[in-house]
This record gives structure tokens, sequence and C-alpha cells, in this order.
């Protein structure tokens, strides 16, 4: 790459939970291209969640699949407990389970909407050695069961962490 464009490639590994009762947790692999330690493209692939036993609890629940986002960054301090502030806009796509128990067969019913919500976001960063807090914010007025906005939370372990360098 010329000159100009130097940076990082990184993998971390993170829990994403929601405030409201019909978010699922999630676990999610991501993925992160820093330019010029400024501007921080990523994205993730969640690797498990929790949605279809939390369906039967709940009747309704919402799971994330995956996200992508852009950021700009701020590093405050220099070495490997500098701190990082990130500020960003994104989106997430999130799939609707619903469940329902028939006491008549004594099997669940459990359905999986086929068009995953791709719903935008603001994202808000800060880490520290190796840990990270995110918060991301849903523009999206109205979801799926037609609530307010949504929020998440994100607590984000960098292992590996910087895969390659460019």
């Amino acid at each position: 790459p010329p000159p100009f464009l130097g940076g990082t490639l990184s993998l971390s590994f993170a829990q994403v939970s929601g405030f409201s009762s019909r978010d699922a947790p999630a676990q999610e692999l991501l993925f992160h291209a820093v330019i010029r330690e400024r501007l921080v493209i990523g994205g993730g692939l969640v690797l498990g969640t929790s949605a279809r036993s939390l369906a039967m609890e709940r009747g309704h629940v919402e799971a994330p699949n995956g996200e992508v986002g852009v950021a700009f960054r701020q590093r405050i301090g220099r070495g490997p407990f500098s701190t990082t502030i990130d500020t960003g806009v994104g989106a997430i796509s999130l799939t609707s389970w619903d469940a329902q128990f028939s006491p008549d067969s004594g099997t669940w019913d459990i359905s999986v909407r086929p068009e995953p919500q791709l719903v935008p976001i603001l994202t808000g960063r800060i880490g520290f050695g190796g840990i990270g807090l995110r918060l991301m914010q849903s523009l999206d007025q109205i979801s799926s069961f037609g609530a307010a906005s949504q929020t998440w939370v994100s607590i984000e372990l960098e292992a590996p962490g910087v895969v390659r360098t460019f």
C-alpha cells in the first residue's frame, strides 16, 4: 500500500448484550482495520447466541447476526496501556425469534423471521490495555416489535489483537 495508508489489522472477541428483555446476548468475532491510527473500519460475525432458549422463555427476542461500521479514533498516551476513544456509525443485523408452546402436542413452535433487519447505529468505544467497552445506539425509531430505539453494550477482549501491520 502507499506510505500514507499505513495501519493494522486486528481480531478480537466480544460479548454483546442489549438493555431490553427482548435482546438476546451473543458472542462475536470482530475484525478491524485501523488506518493511520485515526480511521477504524470493522465488522463482526456472531459465533453464538442464546436466542432460541430466550425465545422459549420470553416469547419474542431479537438476536444480532453481525455488524459493520466505521469510526474515528483518538489515542491518549503511548504504549500498550494507552487509551483509545472511538466514535462512529454502522449497522447491526438482527434476526427476530418467536416461540410458542403447544400444550396439546407438548412441543415448542419456534420460528425465525427469514429476513434479518438491518439497523443503523451510532457507536462509542473506549479501549485500554487490550480490553474495550463499546456502546451502540440504534438510529432506527421502530424495531420489529414497534418499540423505541435500542441500545447494546459490548465488552471486547483484543485477543489475538493485531495480526498484521501494513
